[in-house]
């Protein structure tokens, strides 16, 4: 239909867990292609911190990303684990490392983590754990 409303574009976190199922349903990391698989992992997770902090992720390097996640987020292993994603991805990527069998669905898992960590509460819940 015409003159149906637009649907709202997705959300940073949506379009990085949209982009995590792609992976996932890809069958790169089974079919061993962990250089494209990383490429992949790491470009969605420039693109969503890209889009949360609203500064250029995706033309920064490792240790920058790494940075701005710290600068950003009052928890550090946020930054920490950022930097040690992209670090084990530069690995598979430049220096043709072969990563376990385990390590890119749990690489990508941490990345799902760091959209979690991330993604601002909307502002109608009530906060829980304001104690802590």
């Amino acid at each position: 239909g015409a003159g149906a409303p637009a649907a709202p574009a997705p959300s940073a976190e949506e379009r990085a867990r949209r982009a995590l199922q792609e992976l996932a349903a890809s069958g790169l990391w089974e079919k061993e292609e962990h250089a494209a698989y990383y490429l992949w992992l790491t470009n969605l997770l420039r693109e969503y911190l890209e889009a949360r902090y609203d500064e250029p992720a995706t033309a920064m390097t490792s240790g920058e990303v790494a940075s701005l996640v710290r600068d950003r987020e009052a928890d550090l292993r946020v930054g920490a684990t950022v930097r040690t994603v992209l670090q084990r991805a530069d690995l598979v990527k430049f220096a043709r490392t072969k990563p376990d069998s385990a390590e890119g669905p749990r690489d990508a898992e941490l990345v799902l983590a760091v959209v979690d960590a991330t993604t601002p509460a909307p502002l109608t819940a009530p906060t829980e754990g304001a104690a802590a």
